[in-house]
């Protein structure tokens, strides 16, 4: 454990205008926005601290094992200034017993939360370039994403990292003692989730193309979540449900393994309803070369949705 001289965070704030395509039609933050928005100042800060880039360059990435999303049902404006305080933590996790899903029994973690905030609007798309004084700062949606510290391009066996990395030893080391993400605990029901029948829209194949990759050369995370959105759409048609009243509210997606260019891969998912309250459970599955799929997802999504009042 690092000495109590050190700091247990490292804290700061991104700040920028609200781009066009980063707001639904309702001036709702969309879902898509928040890794982009939320990350690039942690990692900006964390290169100024640490000099993240000579760690990177001694094979060590903070690799995205889960991502957790929650919006606020508030309009914020198009063009004002959006703010994104971030506290960041460095994780070490031990467990007795590993489930599936681990990547090992110990690990080495960066444990982020975002807070996105946006100046308050309307709906209304005539005041988007009006250019006139709007409401408060607001929040208008939370981000947590754990990043395990790995070794991607070592041969398997030598990627696990359990030695803190000489730029982050200056950040103090504590527990990680929340339980381990799983597929399990994020698939976890309430006996009021009553399962929607929907027909042939339970599933869909299709393949990565290039635009889905990213410099990591593999799969973009947000891939993941826009699919995931997309396919609960789907699903909410095919049980005969108002797609056009829905919004996603929360989100959280977990990683076991990545996708790669021009791989196939299947969406499956599971859709419940409460009142007005829906819930999708996902998952991107690996095609394999005679046609099946692979007994666990390689990435896992749980999202939860409500219905609005008008469109």
């Amino acid at each position: 454990m690092a000495g109590k001289d050190k700091p247990e965070h490292l804290e700061g704030s991104g700040a920028r205008r609200l781009g066009f395509n980063e707001v639904d039609m309702r001036s709702r933050l969309k879902f898509r926005a928040y890794i982009e928005m939320g990350l690039a100042p942690v990692f900006q800060r964390l290169e100024e601290e640490f000099r993240l880039s000579e760690i990177r360059r001694e094979g060590i990435l903070p690799i995205i094992y889960l991502l957790e999303l929650e919006s606020r049902p508030v309009e914020v404006s198009f063009a004002e200034p959006v703010e994104t305080p971030f506290r960041l933590a460095l994780r070490r996790h031990r467990e007795k017993e590993s489930p599936a899903d681990a990547p090992s029994r110990e690990r080495l973690l960066l444990d982020i939360h975002v807070e996105l905030k946006g100046r308050e609007g309307d709906t209304d798309p005539l005041r988007m370039t009006t250019g006139e004084p709007s409401g408060e700062m607001v929040q208008a949606g939370r981000m947590r994403v754990l990043q395990v510290l790995t070794r991607p391009l070592a041969e398997q066996g030598n990627r696990q990292v359990t030695e803190v990395p000489e730029g982050l030893k200056a950040l103090a080391e504590t527990p990680f003692e929340e339980p381990w993400p799983s597929i399990e605990l994020l698939s976890r029901l309430e006996p009021m989730h009553q399962e929607r029948e929907i027909g042939p829209w339970r599933s869909f194949r299709s393949v990565w193309s290039m635009c889905n990759t990213d410099i990591n050369q593999h799969v973009n995370v947000n891939e993941y979540l826009a699919g995931m959105e997309e396919h609960f759409a789907r699903m909410l048609w095919g049980a005969n449900l108002p797609v056009k009243r829905h919004q996603v509210s929360r989100a959280s997606l977990l990683f076991r393994k990545p996708f790669f260019l021009g791989q196939q891969y299947c969406l499956k998912g599971r859709l419940f309803c409460h009142g007005d309250r829906t819930l999708a459970l996902g998952g991107y599955y690996d095609v394999l070369p005679e046609g099946g799929l692979a007994a666990r997802p390689s990435v896992f999504v749980r999202m939860e949705g409500e219905y609005f009042a008008r469109v």
